[in-house]
């Protein structure tokens, strides 16, 4: 199965709740067909990446 990461451009921590942006939503829901539940990576460049 394949990763789902989404670069979001601010510091990101453990535990943070960030909003995505209306394009990155419309990617995860509409062609992605990301459900609630349904796990993913942020990463802003810093070398990790942080699951949602």
């Amino acid at each position: 199965m394949e990763e789902n990461r989404f670069y979001h451009p601010e510091n990101l921590e453990l535990k943070q709740v960030v909003e995505l942006g209306a394009q990155t939503h419309i990617h995860a829901t509409k062609v992605l067909r990301l459900k609630v539940g349904d796990q993913f990576a942020l990463f802003n460049g810093d070398g990790f990446d942080y699951v949602a």
